[in-house]
């Protein structure tokens, strides 16, 4: 539950902060000679956001939290980890695949 409410809360402020960084756009098209450092931090705030919101989305697959609903629906608490974490096995081919 804490990591699904984690992500959650993450994607909502990462969501907030996409408002300031287009409304900085917008200033910065307007004035072409230089990019604003403005826009570069929140541009990667939100992608530490986000990349926090999927560490939490993978956690609660690997922990089977069943409270997040992606989860209900495409985990069970039988399946081996990395089948877990790639739903459906995916990702674990990849590695498989293109590891060797």
């Amino acid at each position: 539950m804490l990591y699904s409410s984690l992500g959650h809360y993450a994607l909502i402020i990462g969501l907030f902060i996409s408002f300031p960084i287009f409304f900085f756009s917008i200033q910065n098209f307007r004035n072409n000679d230089v990019l604003d450092n403005k826009i570069i931090n929140f541009s990667f705030i939100q992608l530490l956001l986000v990349t926090v919101s999927f560490l939490g989305l993978v956690l609660s697959f690997i922990y089977s939290d069943f409270s997040n609903e992606t989860v209900f629906n495409n985990s069970h608490t039988t399946k081996p980890l990395f089948y877990k974490i790639s739903e459906r096995g995916e990702i674990t081919k990849e590695v498989f695949y293109y590891g060797w």
